[in-house]
């Protein structure tokens, strides 16, 4: 069965490449939602996962090469060809800049406590793609649930060596799937540490009992795993090898720390300290992060990178933001913003380049968008004795939209025109507080388009046809509605750019918004750069009508393959000049390209 995977669609290196960053993704999203449950700071929150995800990725690659070699490692700009990843540098690594970032952000609940039981779950979904990937595999076994490598992996390759197997053998001996047993002990880790947080007194004490549980179940899982498949020593004592002994005394060391600290009168570990943090504070750690993610860049893989762009980004606009939001001098908001722009300018210099000269492919993209707003239809027109008037209601919407698409992109010199078809359908529901009264509708529609980018101009053009409805403008006031959307079977859409899009453009978009611009995002003018970055890599400013809101959009690539988008709506709009309770709206694709030419 594995043998034949590297022929369809989904090879091992792509569920490699996705699970790794699915548990990047999923981690993430557990610990944001929860943190703001617990009223953490959006900023410090996020500056702090975006730490951790960095040194854990580059603890998990130093770990892999000899501490000899690090100095002549760092003498030639981190380029040697190191592919190797641990799982222990990676909890090292981590939970050092996990108590540098605790001890920074005085989190009230200590955040240490939350990544002791979500941690095991990343790990575990990590060890899925190792599976598909061969590496860390296993002893021979002859289980029924044993598992053979093609040609091409580790374990293949590393028994053909050892001639347990010949030259022309289509797989491997059978194995082990070590990496599926570490899945089901690490989210048993998880779920067993989740279920005792309330038993330990202390804070801190879950994540020393977590790592306590994770020395000794790698301890014991190194017995069936095929030294072999691992980059440290295979050096022996007492016929166990050096490395589950050093395992094994930490993990006892740990074990006695938390009984002792647990029974002890000292004082807990972290104490919180009440007070805002300044502002200059997180720009300077934003310069620290930065310039630590353009030093090690060389160590990161593109879909590592993006992750962690995905987190650092918004913090430097949250940031920025909070700079103009608290209205300081324009002197202190011009600096602060110059300072604010170093950080994305060395993300754009230290993002990996894979690119290949690439004429023609093919494009899968699915996608949703989902959110909720608020926004006042004015309709009906009068005749008054002080001219037109027009009926006021209010409405509240929430939506939920999903589409998929699929496109062909053709490149010839600076050009590109892609030609495509979309897909999308969703519900959107009107709720009038003007009269409480509630309406439902399912939205569809299919959309062919066509699109020219050349270096410094790009247009296209499309339509929409099926059961649209989207958010009446200004300029419909002098018609009547019978509720919140005005409806049609047809609609056009298209857009103009004009600029360098990997310097800065402009963007003005009629629809052009994938996978569907009803109910909610019909035209936008937005502004974007690439931070000269050729190509795949985009953020966009922007304003959207109907109703008015601002927005933040950012697309990149993990891999050849596969990339990502992902869009933030900031509502402003108000009633009686009163900003009113409308929540936000984000937009979230997945792009899969193929068939490259």
């Amino acid at each position: 069965m594995l043998f034949i995977m590297k022929n369809l669609l989904f090879t091992p290196e792509f569920l490699f490449s996705f699970f790794y960053i699915l548990s990047f993704v999923l981690t993430s999203a557990v610990i944001l939602i929860i943190g703001l449950k617990r009223k953490y700071d959006l900023k410090s929150l996020l500056l702090t996962m975006t730490t951790i995800s960095l040194f854990s990725v580059v603890g998990s690659r130093l770990m892999t090469i000899p501490i000899s070699e690090w100095i002549h490692l760092f003498n030639s700009n981190l380029s040697f060809e190191y592919n190797g990843r641990s799982a222990l540098g990676a909890l090292i690594f981590g939970l050092l800049v996990l108590l540098i970032s605790q001890g920074v952000f005085q989190f009230k609940k200590p955040i240490i406590d939350l990544y002791a039981w979500v941690a095991p779950i990343g790990l575990g979904l990590q060890k899925i793609g190792c599976f598909f990937m061969g590496c860390c595999y296993g002893k021979f076994s002859d289980t029924f649930w044993s598992v053979n490598y093609p040609k091409g992996t580790q374990a293949h390759f590393n028994h053909w060596s050892s001639n347990y197997i010949e030259s022309d053998a289509l797989s491997s001996v059978s194995v082990h799937p070590v990496q599926l047993y570490e899945l089901i002990f690490l989210f048993l880790i998880s779920f067993i540490v989740f279920k005792s947080i309330k038993f330990w007194k202390k804070n801190g004490s879950v994540m020393l009992f977590s790592i306590f549980l994770f020395t000794i179940f790698r301890f014991l899982i190194e017995f069936i795993r095929d030294p072999a498949s691992s980059q440290f020593n295979e050096s022996y004592i007492m016929g166990i090898r050096s490395l589950q002994w050093i395992i094994l005394l930490v993990g006892l060391v740990i074990g006695s720390l938390l009984i002792f600290y647990e029974k002890s009168k000292i004082r807990e570990i972290f104490h919180y300290q009440a007070g805002n943090r300044k502002i200059e504070m997180y720009i300077l750690y934003i310069l620290t992060i930065s310039f630590a993610m353009y030093t090690f860049h060389e160590l990161l893989s593109k879909y590592e990178f993006v992750v962690l762009i995905a987190k650092l980004v918004p913090t430097v606009l949250i940031v920025g933001y909070t700079v103009y939001e608290n209205k300081l001098s324009r002197k202190y908001q011009f600096i602060s913003t110059c300072i604010l722009l170093t950080p994305l300018l060395l993300i754009s210099q230290s993002i990996p380049s894979n690119s290949t000269d690439v004429k023609k492919y093919k494009r899968i993209d699915i996608g949703a968008s989902l959110g909720s707003f608020q926004n006042e239809v004015l309709s009906n027109p009068q005749a008054g004795e002080c001219g037109t008037t027009y009926t006021h209601e209010m409405y509240e919407y929430k939506y939920s939209m999903g589409g998929i698409g699929y496109s062909q992109i053709t490149k010839k010199g600076n050009s590109t025109t892609t030609w495509g078809v979309n897909l999308h359908g969703g519900n959107n529901k009107e709720i009038n507080l003007t009269n409480n009264t509630e309406k439902s509708t399912f939205i569809y529609g299919v959309n062919p388009y066509v699109s020219f980018e050349d270096k410094w101009v790009g247009a296209g053009v499309g339509v929409h046809v099926g059961n649209l409805r989207w958010i009446p403008s200004d300029s419909d006031k002098d018609k009547s509605f019978a509720d919140g959307t005005k409806s049609s079977s047809i609609s056009p859409e298209y857009y103009l750019r004009f600029g360098r899009p990997h310097i800065l453009d402009i963007k003005f978009a009629y629809g052009f918004n994938f996978p569907s611009p009803f109910p909610s995002q019909m035209r936008a003018v937005s502004l974007g750069t690439g931070f000269g970055i050729r190509e795949n890599y985009r953020f966009r400013y922007g304003v959207i009508w109907e109703p008015n809101a601002k927005f933040i959009a950012a697309e990149g690539l993990i891999n050849q393959n596969l990339g990502l988008s992902a869009t933030y709506i900031f509502n402003t709009e108000e009633y009686y000049n009163q900003p009113v309770d409308s929540k936000t709206r984000f937009v979230l694709g997945l792009n899969y390209r193929f068939d490259f030419k």
